[in-house]
């Protein structure tokens, strides 16, 4: 969109004419492996809510799509993910939620009856900068321990063939600049 149908938007919408425009982007790539097309489709949008007063200045919100897509069965290739979540930043600290959501996902390429559940993730990640040369940070993925769980069709009905939990990931990291 232009800059002028954005600030178009903001007006309607009552916010000021100086709020910073949203970014949206998309990008479609192809890719031939083995003889197999893989393709996919991204589609992102991202805005600060700089309009907000005081404090709340620093919250942003953003949401993502990606389309997967193979010429032939792919087990693992998961057809589509969405994802969102907002972000706050507030002098020197910075924090990050983030839920990812996959659909059932086919599980092998020959067994049309395996699939893995879909499932809902939540990703947590906070910084703060120590001085303008130092900054510690912690990042956690999955926080919530939600299992891979292979599911099989079967005429008896839906069975759960595997269920793994991998537990957080939590990593911390301490940057700096010299």
């Amino acid at each position: 969109a232009s800059s002028s149908a954005l600030g178009s938007v903001r007006q309607s919408a009552g916010a000021s004419s100086e709020a910073p425009a949203a970014s949206f982007y998309h990008a479609v790539s192809t890719v031939v492996f083995k003889s197999v097309r893989y393709r996919d489709v991204h589609a992102a949008a991202r805005t600060s809510l700089s309009f907000l007063p005081g404090a709340l200045r620093g919250l942003g919100i953003f949401a993502n799509y990606t389309r997967n897509y193979a010429d032939q069965r792919r087990g693992g290739l998961v057809p589509h993910q969405i994802s969102g979540g907002a972000s706050y930043s507030w002098r020197r600290l910075s924090t990050n939620a983030r839920v990812v959501w996959t659909p059932d996902t086919p599980w092998t390429q020959n067994n049309i009856n395996q699939y893995r559940e879909g499932r809902t993730l939540l990703d947590l990640s906070a910084s703060y900068k120590i001085t303008d040369r130092v900054s510690v940070s912690v990042s956690g993925r999955n926080v919530g321990n939600e299992p891979h769980r292979r599911i099989e069709r079967r005429p008896e009905g839906r069975i759960v063939a595997n269920e793994e939990y991998y537990g957080a990931a939590w990593s911390m990291t301490v940057r700096g600049t010299f």
